[in-house]
């Protein structure tokens, strides 16, 4: 069947901020995501992003997480953030006929997170539980690893521990909250059931005093910080107990924005990239050693890191990385 894709409708609002909008009117729903350049690489905490955004929507002006909780529920509305390696944002789904008045509660959470200390301290015991349980989880470890090795355990690679929980505060989420969540860094993806006639002026009615901070963002994260290219290396964890061989192998490929960029991801379908692609093929459906096997290309703002990934049973460990190598070349 023959596609086409969406005309975006461009525009922006009286202080700036960006705002692309894709009409699709087939449900009465309206989504509006919020996004922001700043995200884990800005912070010299790992952690500290993540656990500001996830407060963001724990407690706004005189509404607690409960209060913010039932207002949604009112309007049959969802409000959620989340802060990512490259970047964050705070998404709003809502009905159309109540859109003003979510972007209403949407704009609340957004000027005036209250960030409080009982939310955080249960919230930062969810943060440690995880921690511990990847500890002890071999597919966890092995990512773990793999991305330590692969960005020289910097940027991408960097693993929270417990001190980086520990050491945060409110006071430091509410610093990082004023200098990043700012409409310098942001701009506004709208799609559903409205369009850029429509939605523009609410935005500017909710939007128009967004938070504002003209905080120079650090240099982004540079290719030296990537290791120098050396022979294929296999590194071994012992984890005592596991069933089954958890296998990571990968290299570093071209950018996003290389000429190529499409062709190579094509390709990764026809390697990895599918249930029917050769490597699972080989490792499922011929040998019998694994439940799947798949390969991917992720991007950040280094070049793109192509991976595979699979649990194998142990006996076959070797073997099966023997048969990886084989498909890749």
């Amino acid at each position: 069947p023959s596609f086409t894709l969406p005309e975006l409708q461009s525009g922006e609002l009286s202080n700036g901020m960006p705002v692309l909008v894709s009409n699709n009117s087939e449900t009465p729903l309206v989504s509006v995501r919020i996004v922001f350049n700043t995200g884990e690489w800005n912070s010299e905490n790992p952690k500290l992003a993540t656990a500001t955004m996830d407060m963001m929507t724990e407690g706004a002006g005189d509404l607690d997480a409960a209060g913010l909780s039932a207002a949604q529920r009112k309007l049959a509305a969802q409000i959620s953030s989340y802060a990512g390696l490259d970047g964050s944002a705070i998404t709003l789904s809502s009905l159309k006929k109540n859109l003003d008045e979510s972007l209403g509660l949407l704009d609340l959470i957004i000027s005036n997170p209250s960030f409080p200390e009982k939310d955080w301290g249960i919230l930062k015991s969810k943060y440690t539980q995880r921690l511990i349980a990847d500890s002890k989880d071999p597919n966890a470890i092995a990512g773990n690893v793999f991305s330590g090795l692969m960005y020289n355990n910097q940027y991408a690679g960097r693993k929270s521990v417990q001190t980086d929980i520990d050491s945060i505060t409110p006071e430091q989420m509410k610093e990082w909250y004023s200098q990043n969540v700012t409409k310098e860094q942001a701009s506004i993806y709208v799609g559903g059931d409205t369009t850029l006639e429509e939605v523009l002026p609410l935005l500017e009615a909710h939007f128009v005093d967004f938070p504002s901070n003209e905080v120079e963002l650090p240099d982004l994260p540079s290719k030296k910080l990537l290791p120098d290219a050396s022979p294929s290396t296999i590194y071994l964890v012992d984890s005592p107990g596991a069933s089954q061989s958890v296998i990571y192998a990968g290299q570093f490929v071209s950018e996003r924005t290389d000429e190529d960029s499409e062709e190579l991801y094509l390709s990764n379908m026809a390697v990895g990239g599918l249930f029917i692609a050769r490597i699972n093929m080989n490792l499922r459906e011929d040998k019998g050693w694994t439940y799947g096997a798949r390969s991917s290309i992720s991007y950040n703002h280094l070049p793109g890191l192509f991976r595979v990934r699979t649990s194998v049973v142990a006996e076959h460990t070797a073997e099966s990385l023997s048969e990886i190598l084989k498909e890749l070349r």
